[in-house]
This record gives structure tokens, sequence and C-alpha cells, in this order.
């Protein structure tokens, strides 16, 4: 996969300058479609509503550990890094 090709790409990260930097670099480099989390709640509803090709996420949100989070996305077959 072409990973900048990716449709959609969702950021899950708590602290909202340190997302709205990776949005920007993201949208810098190309990709369009950027979805923003800062729970494990809301990622996971942003998973339910339209699946991300590409995830950035967070160890710590606001609601806890993303644990669940990246296990839901290794079950979806949907690459992530940890940042």
């Amino acid at each position: 996969m072409n990973y900048k090709s990716a449709r959609h790409v969702l950021i899950a990260e708590a602290q909202a300058i340190i997302a709205m930097d990776l949005e920007q670099s993201l949208r810098d480099s190309g990709y369009e479609s950027i979805a923003m989390a800062t729970s494990c709640a809301e990622a996971e509803a942003e998973l339910a509503r339209q699946m991300p090709n590409i995830a950035v996420l967070d160890v710590d949100l606001l609601d806890g550990v993303c644990l669940r989070l990246a296990m839901a996305l290794r079950e979806r077959s949907v690459p992530f890094i940890v940042f």
C-alpha cells in the first residue's frame, strides 16, 4: 500500500496543540481526509463512522490508555503508529 495515497487518516491525540501540528504535517504531506479524536471513545466512534486507512495514536488519551483502540485497528488490518 502506498500510504501517501491513503484516503482517510485518524489522529488520536490528547493534546490539542500536538494534534493540530500532526494534522498540519499530514496535510502538508498531501493527506486530505483527517479525523481527530482526543479520547478512546471519540476514536472508536470515528471507527464506526468511517474506517481509516492509517492511524496515528497517542498512548494516553483523555479517557485512558488506547490499548483497546490499537487492538480494534489491528483486527481491522489498519496500520498505525504510536506517537
